[in-house]
């Protein structure tokens, strides 16, 4: 009995010696510190100059997209630096790659992106009207500095549809096998005009910079693309360099506005829907089942498409579709919604000029009756996908889409933007839930 009290206390002694070791060093190895974050690397001379680089490259990018992509056709595919920025092209650049369709200077180009084709870019600037340019060091290649460019600009297209109706491939005359999109004969520039979109997008371009006497000069602009020969930057499918911006930037104050004009309009839209209960709902529900002009005329009576006077929502033969009684907040079952506990609106990712678009999210409150008979509340969590239409200034609810409603205990919408009613005063309709 002793030997086994005096392995078992000498097995104990091992285990807390070797625990103490390797909990303090582990078999005496130092910790490593941690490493201090990188430099930011600036050009071999100082940031100063890279300060100067960058606005250079900006001045240059202001000049290369002054022009439209169809005014840079030709050079495009014969290679031919434009005028616009032949000053601020390297001697080697223009010596070597002018004429040549592979030259590394990339033009802006018509593209397919986001539903439409870009013919046109327009560039982005702050609140203090300065373009959306962002030139970034990488390193350096040779005697040359590698920047990677980012900009951002308003990019005018035309709806698919639209531009392969109006556009045919033409093959290029000393290029055999490629072919390029010219407009047909016939092209109404008038009727065109009133078909374009836009859309805010970000280009993104690899730029080396070498320094010629007192100043900068570009020695290759290329998009920052695997696909860069001319054969594949003629396919306007090849569109690796753009990403999609949101088309509403909430810190630049009158795109702010805009926001808040339009949520406005959704969130007074919602509230009259709150005067909607079981009783109007069945009204509702067969005035809808049964024609357009039924379904307007009830709407109009009980006031659920106009506040203060103004109207609300533009309604017209496809309105099953477009307002499908489903989508309607009051679901089978409840008597009638109480209030919203928690309100976001936020831009849709596909919003454009003429696409307005949103995600409305809420949480409302519902009386319904339990199967005791007592009238209870409960929380629901609603999605929807609401669109605007109509000419700025007079836009009104043209469709909504419900994704989804459940049951809920969480009141808040978490990571969203939350927009206020227009004003404190409520729809006179309101009093008329019961």
């Amino acid at each position: 009995m002793n030997k086994k009290l005096r392995l078992l206390t000498l097995t104990m002694i091992l285990t807390l010696s070797i625990s103490s070791i390797t909990g303090c060093n582990f078999f005496g190895k130092k910790e490593e510190e941690p490493k201090p974050p990188p430099p930011k690397e600036y050009p071999n001379t100082s940031m100063a100059e890279d300060k100067v680089a960058q606005d250079f490259i900006k001045t240059y990018f202001k000049n290369l997209f002054s022009n439209s992509t169809e005014n840079y056709t030709e050079n495009l595919i014969k290679g031919i630096i434009p005028e616009s920025v032949i000053n601020q092209i390297s001697e080697r650049t223009i010596k070597e790659g002018n004429n040549n369709p592979e030259i590394g200077i990339h033009m802006p180009r018509m593209v397919e992106f986001g539903n439409l084709v870009i013919l046109d870019y327009e560039l982005l600037s702050n609140n203090n009207e300065t373009p959306m340019i962002d030139a970034s060091y990488i390193g350096t290649s040779g005697d040359s500095f590698v920047y990677y460019v980012k900009v951002d600009a308003v990019a005018k297209g035309l709806p698919l549809d639209v531009f392969y109706d109006n556009y045919e491939l033409v093959p290029l005359e000393d290029n055999e096998g490629m072919q390029i999109y010219k407009k047909i004969d016939g092209f109404d520039e008038g009727a065109i005009e009133k078909e374009f979109d836009r859309i805010k997008v970000r280009l993104k371009y690899d730029v080396e910079v070498v320094s010629e006497g007192a100043s900068y000069k570009i020695l290759t602009q290329t998009e920052a693309n695997y696909r860069t020969k001319l054969k594949d930057r003629i396919h306007i499918l090849n569109n690796d360099f753009i990403d999609r911006l949101p088309y509403l930037n909430l810190s630049v104050s009158n795109e702010k506005s805009i926001y808040e004009r339009e949520g406005a309009l959704i969130k007074a839209f919602f509230n009259n829907l709150l005067t909607i209960n079981r009783e109007r709902m069945a009204l509702l529900r067969n005035s809808w089942e049964l024609d357009y002009l039924d379904f307007m005329d009830f709407i109009s009576s009980i006031g659920i498409n106009k506040a203060e006077g103004k109207e609300l929502l533009v309604v017209d033969d496809d309105y099953r579709d477009k307002f499908n009684i489903l989508a309607f907040p009051l679901q089978a079952g409840m008597k009638r919604l109480i209030d919203f506990k928690a309100f976001s609106i936020n831009v849709h990712p596909a919003y454009s000029q003429k696409n307005k678009v949103y995600i409305v999210r809420f949480v409302a409150g519902a009386e319904k009756t339990s199967n005791l008979g007592f009238d209870d509340e409960s929380l629901y969590y609603y999605d929807y996908v609401v669109t605007l239409d109509g000419e700025e200034g007079d836009l009104k609810v043209s469709s909504i889409k419900l994704n989804e409603v459940y049951k809920t205990s969480e009141v808040n919408i978490k990571e969203e933007v939350v927009i206020e009613d227009i004003s404190e005063e409520k729809s006179e309709n309101e009093n008329n839930n019961e």
